[in-house]
């Protein structure tokens, strides 16, 4: 069985950094308007999921409190997190909802629901335990490789990251 997950959620539009940034949110609706208008969604292998929103204690499984805690206080000031990486309280609730469409893939991956999940927006990559950068608020692939080892007892887990933005 080919099943395809699609995992999108609107709001994930909202990890935009504004005009002149090249990270904007506006391409994640385009992305999902060129699968709908090119019937994708029609194919009854592929399946549309909306994620929930990543917990505290999901980021936590790889981030600190202390930086968990310092980037929600930033968000609410509307600070910069590096000089590449602004952030607000959307563009952290947006990061929630792409941590939680990895999530989302990554348990129905190892229950054998979907063989491929496309994730929009997901592969925030630089951010590390204690620090974000690089567009990267928190390391979805991380939290979820984490989430995969702890939950399903995988013991290997392959990260083919080809860097290539959309």
């Amino acid at each position: 069985m080919d099943k395809v997950a699609v995992i999108y959620h609107e709001y994930m539009k909202n990890y935009d950094f504004g005009i002149g940034h090249p990270f904007r949110g506006n391409r994640f609706p385009r992305y999902m308007n060129l699968i709908e208008s090119g019937g994708l969604l029609k194919d009854p292998s592929i399946t549309l999921y909306e994620p929930d929103q990543a917990s505290k204690e999901d980021i936590a499984n790889t981030h600190s409190y202390k930086y968990i805690e310092q980037v929600e206080q930033f968000a609410a000031e509307k600070r910069l997190l590096t000089l590449d990486t602004p952030l607000n309280p959307s563009i952290l609730k947006a990061c929630k909802y792409i941590i939680g469409g990895g999530l989302k893939a990554a348990e129905l991956l190892a229950r054998q629901e979907a063989y491929i999940a496309d994730v929009i927006g997901g592969g925030l990559h630089h951010a590390g335990p204690d620090y974000g950068g690089g567009f990267c608020v928190f390391n979805d692939i991380a939290i979820c490789t984490n989430s995969l080892i702890r939950k399903h007892e995988i013991n290997r887990v392959l990260i083919f990251d080809t860097d290539a933005h959309s």
